[in-house]
């Protein structure tokens, strides 16, 4: 073509959207674990595209992976909502939560390597909790998360595996709002090393009693925070 002799024309790179779909995510997600948005409030689309720099489809798409997580609730031409929790939800999650716990730990003939990567989890949050710095709480629970995804796994049984992976999305705004009960966090978490010891051993009873104890001073802690708040909403 006249004038174009020679030239090459320089390839445009193309705009990648789920990274800013990723970023919006992320971001939405942090605020809502610091509880910067109250129970059941309805979230301005519009504005946080806005305050993001963005357009309006990353912010849908990143509202909508949250509400697959458990954290929002989408109601068709109503909006987008943070989701509310009831203490009789907080009970009933954790005793389903209890409920498959139990049986992987009951039916684990755990490997050398299974019990250390459990060991390895303990390991990095003994690492943050003794750490000067500030107490990264998102870091915290998603090595907790993993924690108890391989004590799923130790049952072996991959339905097991998917059913808890659903249970989880209901778990992830419990544990949003009991970033509030840091304190209590702290106290308890030794409590894993206590059922990976007794794994380690072999000792089936005491794995699945420590486990129980965790796990019912989870509840206790999260619904006393409950009624100190005088409210049955998250």
């Amino acid at each position: 073509m006249p004038g174009c002799k020679g030239k090459r024309q320089k390839a445009m790179k193309p705009i990648v959207q789920e990274r800013l779909v990723d970023e919006a995510y992320q971001q939405l997600r942090e605020l809502i674990f610091q509880n910067s948005y109250t129970a059941g409030q309805k979230l301005d689309i519009e504005h946080i595209a806005k305050q993001l720099g963005i357009s309006r489809q990353p912010v849908v798409e990143a509202t909508s992976r949250l509400a697959q997580e458990g954290l929002l609730v989408v109601r068709p031409r109503v909006g987008t909502f943070v989701r509310q929790l009831s203490s009789q939800d907080v009970h009933n999650i954790l005793e389903a939560r209890l409920m498959m716990e139990l049986f992987a730990v009951t039916h684990a003939r755990p490997q050398i390597e299974e019990i250390q990567e459990l060991y390895s989890y303990i390991e990095r949050m003994d690492a943050m909790v003794y750490d000067e710095g500030p107490f990264d709480y998102l870091s915290f629970n998603e090595l907790d998360v993993q924690l108890h995804h391989a004590l799923i796994r130790l049952a072996h049984n991959p339905l097991i595996e998917r059913l808890y992976r659903g249970l989880h999305a209901q778990y992830v705004p419990v544990r949003a709002f009991y970033r509030n009960a840091h304190a209590h966090t702290l106290t308890n978490y030794g409590e894993h090393r206590t059922i990976v010891d007794a794994l380690a051993k072999g000792d089936t009873a005491e794995a699945t009693h420590a486990l129980e104890i965790h796990i019912r001073n989870a509840e206790h802690g999260i619904q006393r925070i409950f009624q100190e708040l005088q409210t049955t909403l998250l």
